[in-house]
């Protein structure tokens, strides 16, 4: 019988660059909710990052560290997790870029607070996808 290979995660929190004053609390929510799903779903975290910057772009220390720790770090099954996807992106494009880039190197990216594998679903439907959870600003 083969034995079941240990998930392990990545976790992902972000505040945006206007959202300072309160920054560190919810950096901490954020954390405290993703730690308490991997404990709940015996999920081993592999490490953590986290960044107080906009989303509209990935000039981010904590994602370019994260894009490093990914390439470097070749393991099966690996998850990145968020509580909301809109805390990796806040764009379109960038929405695109990310599952596209995911997809490559085989990682899912789970937003805990739906459950949802947004990799597969943003595959599947991703206009609708789009639509109903990222922000298009139109001008």
């Amino acid at each position: 019988m083969k034995k079941k290979s240990e998930v392990k995660a990545i976790l992902y929190m972000r505040v945006g660059g206007t959202e300072t004053d309160q920054s560190s609390k919810s950096i901490e929510r954020q954390k405290r909710s993703l730690t308490d799903y991997c404990e709940k779903n015996g999920i081993k975290i592999l490490k953590a990052f986290e960044d107080t910057a906009s989303g509209k772009n990935f000039n981010r220390d904590g994602w370019k560290e994260l894009l490093v720790f990914l390439s470097e770090n070749k393991e099966s099954n690996i998850i990145l997790l968020v509580t909301h996807f809109d805390r990796c992106t806040g764009n379109f494009l960038g929405a695109l870029q990310i599952v596209e880039m995911l997809n490559k190197v085989g990682i899912k990216l789970i937003e805990i607070e739906t459950g949802k594998d947004i990799t597969s679903v943003f595959k599947h439907n991703s206009i609708h996808f789009i639509l109903s959870n990222v922000q298009i600003k139109i001008k």
